[in-house]
């Protein structure tokens, strides 16, 4: 994510967490929010993932200059289109000719963990593959910043919220879903399973994160 305010600029960059983040302000904010995929990630900054897991850098300290100087270049231009015309064509010169590219056997593996909303076993894409466990877990934390099992973790939490948000599941309970049904949905071993993983990655109780939700989208 990139900021811009004047008279200063607070460029940041965001990278995979597991515990909650969030940011807070005061006064008035304008900014360009660039949110990547993993592996688009690990394409786009040409280092290991896992230098970066659970840590805010600056834009100047990925030493990449072009994303140094974006936030400066798109303060000084005078329209939203103009910004985002920039951003768009600084992003795609840098991944034109990237220095890195994610192991074909990597990308299969994070296909396979979206697809299933984290539902398919580490044990199973290793041996898809014909890697080790130990070997699939380095590699992840090489390229995508987290351990398969920590992001089919985030994965079937993210199918989670989808159900439960206002339209997300007709087909279970009413508005706000029905938390057991949605629980077995997902792969959590019951409700209470489910109220933990809220409490450990969104800060909250279930009934609460909805609470949020619906008032943002109001």
């Amino acid at each position: 994510m990139v900021r811009l305010a004047r008279p200063c600029h607070m460029p940041f960059s965001w990278t995979c967490t597991t515990p909650r983040c969030s940011t807070k302000f005061t006064g008035a904010q304008a900014g360009i929010q660039v949110d990547l995929t993993p592996l688009g990630a690990f394409i786009l900054l040409a280092r290991p993932m896992s230098e970066l897991t659970n840590r805010l850098p600056s834009l100047p300290e990925l030493d990449i200059p072009a994303l140094a100087a974006l936030p400066e270049r798109l303060a000084e231009e005078a329209t939203w289109a103009n910004r985002f015309a920039l951003v768009d064509a600084v992003l795609c010169r840098l991944f034109r000719d990237p220095l890195l590219q994610p192991d074909p056997a990597v990308d299969w593996a994070w296909l396979q963990l979206t697809r299933t909303a984290g539902g398919m076993p580490v044990a199973a894409l290793a041996s898809e593959i014909g890697w080790s466990r130990r070997h699939l877990l380095t590699k992840f934390h090489e390229q995508l910043g987290l351990p398969p099992k920590t992001l089919a973790r985030v994965l079937r939490f993210r199918r989670t919220v989808a159900l439960l948000a206002p339209g997300g599941s007709p087909q279970v309970g009413d508005g706000a879903g029905n938390l057991a049904e949605i629980a077995a949905r997902c792969g959590y071993a019951d409700h209470s399973h489910l109220v933990r993983e809220f409490h450990a990655l969104a800060g909250c109780p279930p009934t609460e994160y909805l609470n949020e939700l619906r008032a943002a989208l109001s």
